[in-house]
């Protein structure tokens, strides 16, 4: 999967190099199950992202955009994990492995009680084996690792100060004042890697506001 966020980037790099031929990955995918529809040229922006990444690591690129969120509308954070492995489902036979990049939750976090109607994220550890079948492998990759420990592994990724993308709003560049790019700056300066990724945030303005990015920091 090619979303280009932490997760889809830090699958692709620990594995695009994988020494056993039958490992190596070989074409990525963009599912559009409602993730890339909350706001209006979302996909658009999301699809020409993915294919130009696809195009510079030198991968085949597929695309699938899917009417599932308008015949069964839902919660897109209820729903993701279940969609996307629908979107898997319909090219079954275009993959022998298919790699899901975890969202960082592993088996301790599978809680049906709490966890059943609010984000399925949460069922990540659990979802994955059950979506294989003795055709196709689901792989979870990063499931054991924090969300810093994936950057960590990333900033040496060269692709990824070009297209690392992790905006909230998903319709155009990050715009480095939302909680989730927020995060990601922070990290990265924490990492020593703040000045590699000029190329998708605006590190000048993120530097000026650094005072108040830490209480933001602290109040999280």
């Amino acid at each position: 999967g090619v979303s280009c966020g932490v997760d889809s980037l830090h699958a692709i790099a620990s594995n695009i190099l994988d020494e056993y031929p039958s490992r190596k990955i070989t074409h990525l995918v963009l599912c559009n199950v409602g993730s890339f529809s909350q706001h209006e040229g979302q996909y658009d922006y999301q699809r020409e992202l993915a294919s130009k990444f696809a195009h510079e690591v030198g991968l085949k690129y597929v695309e699938t955009n899917s009417n599932l969120h308008h015949a069964f509308p839902r919660s897109n954070l209820y729903a993701v994990k279940y969609s996307l492995g629908f979107a898997i489902y319909m090219l079954q036979k275009l993959w022998g492995t298919y790699l899901y990049a975890s969202d960082g939750y592993d088996f301790r976090d599978c809680n049906l009680s709490e966890h059943a109607i609010e984000n399925s994220s949460w069922m990540d550890a659990l979802s994955a084996i059950c979506f294989s079948t003795h055709s196709l492998s689901v792989v979870n990759v990063g499931l054991e690792m924090e969300r810093i420990d994936k950057l960590r592994e990333i900033v040496d990724y060269a692709p990824s100060w070009k297209y690392l993308h992790v905006c909230e709003s998903n319709t155009g560049p990050n715009c480095g004042l939302c909680g989730k790019c927020l995060r990601t700056l922070t990290a990265l300066e924490a990492l020593g890697a703040l000045e590699r990724y000029r190329a998708v945030f605006d590190v000048d303005s993120y530097l000026k506001r650094k005072s108040a990015n830490y209480w933001w920091l602290c109040d999280q």
